[in-house]
């Protein structure tokens, strides 16, 4: 009896071994996954602060190229409100909203 008590002990150690190999495994795959995001993460913040700079610069790039009522329509402070403009029509002055 004392036969199948080993044999069943060192099958136990054998399978508690294979279980440690594979966590140990695991560990490291899930490592490399953990650095391969922290590499992706910084490429993207990266790309992202580049887009937003070139968002930054756009409206003056457009102001330039832009005629003057599309510049105006820019550089106001909000761009769906009720802001009216006068408009010279012969001799009169007329408001003229803003679409």
């Amino acid at each position: 009896m004392s036969n199948n008590g080993g044999e069943a002990d060192q099958d136990e150690d054998d399978d508690l071994g294979r279980e440690r190999d594979l966590l140990a495994s695991l560990i490291d795959k899930l490592k490399c996954e953990i650095d391969n995001n922290k590499n992706h993460n910084k490429l993207l913040e990266s790309s992202n602060k580049t887009f937003v700079d070139k968002l930054k610069a756009l409206p003056f790039a457009l102001s330039r190229l832009a005629p003057k009522s599309l510049r105006r329509l820019l550089h106001s402070d909000s761009l769906g409100g009720d802001r009216q403009e006068p408009v010279r029509t012969s001799s009169r002055v007329t408001q003229r909203k803003l679409v």
